[in-house]
């Protein structure tokens, strides 16, 4: 991969690298956000009915779930920039062929060409 292309990569991987980070401090907010007890003014000692206090349960399960995936996107996306600075981006990890650039374009941040991510999905 030329210079020219990696730059262009690199540009993608820091737009989508701050999408992600805005993304995360959206969700971060929505796990830290009062009850919907709290919010609608609620404060009897008495608690919900225990069909909300499931549905409120799990939607925070549901948020800390996307962030966890959001963060791990947002290693591999940092992964992807440090392999544009040693100059190895585009490179697959088991055989060290070229990543295709269409491959690159639909996931900047892949680390294997599309024969051995088959094969590693399949194995």
């Amino acid at each position: 991969m030329n210079k020219r292309e990696r730059k262009k990569f690199e540009k993608l991987l820091l737009e989508m690298r701050e999408k992600k980070l805005e993304y995360i401090n959206v969700l971060r907010e929505l796990a830290i956000s009062r009850t919907q007890r709290e919010a609608s003014g609620d404060i009897s000692a008495f608690t919900s009915h225990p069909a909300d206090i499931s549905t409120e349960s799990y939607e925070r399960e549901k948020v800390a779930s996307l962030i966890t995936r959001e963060t791990q996107i947002l290693k591999e996306l940092d992964a992807a920039l440090e392999r544009i600075r040693d100059a190895t981006y585009g490179e697959c990890d088991t055989c060290g062929g070229d990543i295709p650039p269409a491959r690159l374009q639909a996931r900047p941040f892949a680390t294997l060409c599309v024969k051995c991510q088959t094969e590693a999905e399949e194995g």
